[in-house]
């Protein structure tokens, strides 16, 4: 073949593969030409050919097979993040841009829908006070100090308030540089985790405090009620833990009824909750907590049992006190509502400037015991318990006194309440025990008694519900000498009602050393005779308020009549307390009792004083014969 026709026929081969430009290897090639060279060539190309078409449906088949893993693998990752409730987000530092998902950026972002942005954007969204933070948090994890970013702030919800979120991330570096060129990771909303109670699902106390600062900034009108759920403890007593939650559940519920958009409803302790309220007015205020006071008219439904919730309720006006605080707001609503305990007959009381002088005054009180503790001016007076059928003195009540160097005596009124009110009552209390056995052990006293007498101390509601009490008594009273029969323990309806089982169980052991335990103030509290057939006593000690006015209060007279009889027969000795007159005296004793206390016998007295009270008391029974 001539070199003529050979080109002729490479250039038709050539011309046909152009068509593989276009990357098409579907043709094959042909050639006219008898030549064996060109059909050889030509069968060549047209393998050549075949193989490429193999090797790119094989190329796509893999490609659409890895797109199509690719695709699963993005649905199950971003099932993961919809399940695990985070957002992600990517950040090029050297472009400064942040790109973050869909579902941050719904919930999170206010940036009109576009999900790429600057730092200084993110940066805004955040509450001021947590952006240095946040700085500092991502300066340190790109300078490698630490191994990954890990910071919690505040960021804007756009409508006005925060959410807390959680943001981890970690970066990329560039291997021969070390400088970050990317970073990404996943940011979380933890507001539910960090500010709600799970058995409520209320906010806690301090989302409270962060939203009543936030709104006091902007200078809106403000109030807060704390209302604490007075019988809580004696309620649930008895209940099993689901019946507990029903009942938090159901409370919740009805306080609920008391809000809007424009209030908050927290959780604030157990059996505690706060009011954060658009109220300015005092008497708007006032008006609120009657309308929350009357929500308890009505029983709480548990099952087929009916119970009755009672509340105590401490509010205040921020405005009118000038709070600049949550702090101060909180304060001033606690305050009025621990002067509202003071007041008998009031469910709640309003904040008023004198409850600070109080508090100060309760403060001060504070420090006074403390010191009296250390430096022992702590003394045990004596008043004396008479017999009226022998017509002499029986026994004693050991009652504390602190007799301070320069300002004298310390009224009990005065320091026992911030006593229990701190817990101080314990140390005072057992400061008054170990004073009382000793003065059980002195001499002197044994000589006015030849045929022996009792001694009483009042038993805190802390020391009632101690289990290690009996064992250490009994030990301080086997130190001294001191017979357990002799001795005569206190404690109050409140004291027993507040854990009624411990009280029943720490009473039956100190009556298993030989000890005597009696029921003080009787019919001041719960005052339910029934129940005093469930609980181990020995004696009755009826308050002064039955006998005060017997001879112009017929109801009265009744009652204590009662009270006398039913003790009779259930075994229990009566002692009846603050006997001051002549009168009162009479009358009780017209009603067939048999022991009193009071001041018409004598005061609490030191014990060298003693001997002047038991000729007083002897002249008085025979100036009555």
């Amino acid at each position: 073949m001539s070199q003529q026709l050979l080109r002729e026929g490479i250039n038709s081969i050539a011309d046909q593969l152009c068509r593989a430009v276009d990357q098409d290897f579907s043709f094959r090639v042909s050639t006219d030409s008898a030549d064996v060279d060109l059909q050889k060539l030509a069968i060549l190309t047209n393998f050549l050919l075949e193989s490429m078409e193999e090797n790119l449906q094989s190329l796509e088949e893999s490609r659409q097979e890895l797109e199509q893993r690719v695709l699963e693998r993005t649905k199950r990752l971003d099932l993961i993040v919809k399940g695990a409730g985070v957002g992600i987000w990517e950040w090029d530092p050297e472009q400064d841009l942040v790109t973050v998902s869909t579902q941050w950026l719904g919930s999170l972002v206010s940036n009109n829908g576009d999900s790429t942005f600057g730092l200084n954007h993110w940066l805004a969204q955040m509450h001021p006070e947590d952006v240095g933070n946040f700085k500092k948090a991502l300066h340190l994890h790109m300078n490698g100090v630490s191994e990954r970013l890990q910071v919690e702030y505040r960021i804007s919800d756009g409508a006005g308030g925060y959410r807390w979120v959680l943001c981890r991330g970690v970066c990329d570096r560039s291997p021969d540089t070390g400088k970050v060129t990317w970073m990404s990771g996943t940011v979380s909303d933890i507001t539910k985790v960090r500010f709600h109670d799970k058995e409520s699902g209320l906010v806690n106390s301090q989302y409270f405090e962060l939203m009543t600062n936030e709104r006091l900034s902007r200078g809106e009108p403000l109030s807060i009620v704390i209302l604490n759920i007075a019988n809580r403890g004696l309620v649930v007593e008895n209940l099993s833990r689901r019946d507990v939650l029903f009942l938090v559940q159901a409370v919740v519920e009805r306080l609920m009824t008391k809000t809007d958009h424009h209030s908050l409803l927290a959780l604030l302790g157990t059996g505690l909750y706060g009011f954060l309220l658009p109220i300015g007015e005092p008497r708007k205020l006032e008006q609120f907590v009657r309308e929350l006071m009357a929500l308890f008219d009505e029983p709480f439904a548990l099952g087929e049992q009916r119970l009755w919730l009672s509340c105590h309720i401490g509010a205040c006006d921020l405005q009118s006190m000038e709070a600049l605080s949550a702090e101060e707001g909180i304060y001033a609503a606690q305050l009025a509502l621990r002067d509202m305990r003071s007041h008998q007959g009031s469910d709640y009381r309003l904040f008023e400037d004198c409850m600070r002088a109080s508090s100060l005054e309760r403060m001060d009180t504070e420090q006074l015991l403390r010191m009296a503790l250390r430096q022992n001016w702590v003394k045990v007076k004596l008043q004396p318990i008479v017999d009226f059928e022998r017509g002499e003195v029986s026994g004693y009540e050991a009652l504390a006194r602190i007799e301070h160097p320069t300002k004298g005596t310390i009224s009990p009124g005065r320091f026992i309440p911030v006593a229990e009110e701190t817990g101080l009552i314990r140390q005072l209390s057992d400061v008054v025990m170990a004073q009382a056995v000793a003065l059980a052990a002195d001499e002197g006293l044994k000589a006015l008694h030849p045929t022996g007498f009792s001694l009483g101390v009042n038993l805190s509601a802390l020391q009632l519900h101690d289990p290690a009490l009996p064992d250490r008594i009994a030990a301080l009273l086997e130190r001294e000498g001191v017979e357990p029969s002799c001795f005569k323990l206190e404690l109050t309806e409140s004291a027993v009602m507040a854990d009624p089982k411990s009280a029943i169980d720490i009473i039956t052991r100190l009556r298993q050393l030989g000890m005597k335990v009696a029921l003080d103030d009787f019919g001041t509290g719960y005052s339910s005779l029934a129940y005093l057939r469930q609980l181990p006593l020995d004696i009755l000690k009826v308050d002064r308020s039955l006998v005060s006015g017997l001879d112009s209060h017929p109801d009265k007279y009744a009652i204590l009549e009662m009270v006398l009889n039913l003790s009779a027969k259930l075994g229990l000795k009566v002692i009846v307390e603050g006997i001051e007159t002549q009168e009162e005296f009479l009358q009780v004793l017209s009603l067939g009792g048999g022991f009193g206390q009071g001041f018409l016998f004598s005061k609490p007295v030191a014990p060298h004083e003693l001997p002047e009270v038991h000729q007083r008391v002897k002249a008085l029974f025979a100036s009555m014969r």
